[in-house]
């Protein structure tokens, strides 16, 4: 178990140098792969909000898990007359407080291995351990895995995941 615990600590809390002078917003614009994302923080108009102090920790799909949404939904989401819907949906992946991993990984292993996460629309997502990776699970009980942890930004912290995760 130690050994496990020393392995996901050295995974996760394996630091990306930024700037740190640019917010969550501005460092997940310049992401490879999170333009969809981007498009979808822009419809919602959520962009200003997570401009603001914080902190935050975002956690942020690529763009390959928006494909994993049944076909036509993100169209649907990104509709103007479905901003409420889409603002729900992407605060369902803003935390308020910086979670780093280890901080997860700490909480987990004090809490038999299941943390509940408040967003910042009140809803939970459940953080548990498989596999030797942070799971979390959201209200509708899909999965996503923390591909990429720890990625520091000047108001909060922003993991990669692999999948949306959806609220009731």
């Amino acid at each position: 178990m130690k050994t496990l615990l020393f392995i996901l600590l050295t995974v996760f809390t394996a630091t990306f140098t930024f700037s740190q002078t640019k917010n969550v917003v501005e460092e997940v614009m310049t992401f490879a792969n999170h333009g969809t994302l981007v498009k979808a923080l822009k419809a919602a108009d959520l962009i200003t909000m997570l401009k603001e102090t914080g902190p935050f920790t975002i956690l942020a799909p690529t763009d390959d898990a928006f494909k994993t949404l049944p076909v036509g939904a993100l169209d649907n989401y990104l509709k103007a007359e479905n901003q409420a819907l889409l603002a729900n949906m992407l605060s369902y992946h803003v935390l308020k407080g910086k979670y780093e991993a280890s901080t997860i990984i700490t909480a987990l292993n004090s809490n038999n291995g299941s943390l509940p996460l408040k967003t910042i629309n009140n809803s939970i997502i459940i953080a548990s351990f498989e596999n030797g990776r942070i799971k979390l699970t959201d209200e509708k009980g899909m999965s996503s895995f923390i591909k990429s942890a720890n990625l520091k930004a000047s108001n909060g912290i922003i993991h990669v995941i692999d999948r949306v995760l959806m609220p009731k």
